[in-house]
């Protein structure tokens, strides 16, 4: 692991420091899962459409 210092808008910082004490957590943790998904092509919009698709497609198969 590596130290990588970083300057984030204000805006981007209360919502980093946000999101960490919602989910408890700190926010390092929750920065580097944001990057991991990011960089693996997994955006939070990506994922719930691809569960809202697979629900769909169950929905489908149950009715048949």
């Amino acid at each position: 692991m590596r130290a990588f210092p970083a300057r984030l808008d204000d805006g981007v910082y209360d919502e980093l420091k946000r999101r960490a004490e919602n989910e408890r957590k700190s926010m390092n943790a929750v920065l580097n899962e944001s990057l991991e998904r990011h960089f693996k092509g997994r955006t939070d919009a990506k994922a719930a459409l691809l569960r809202a698709l697979e629900a769909l497609e169950e929905s489908e198969r149950t009715k048949r």
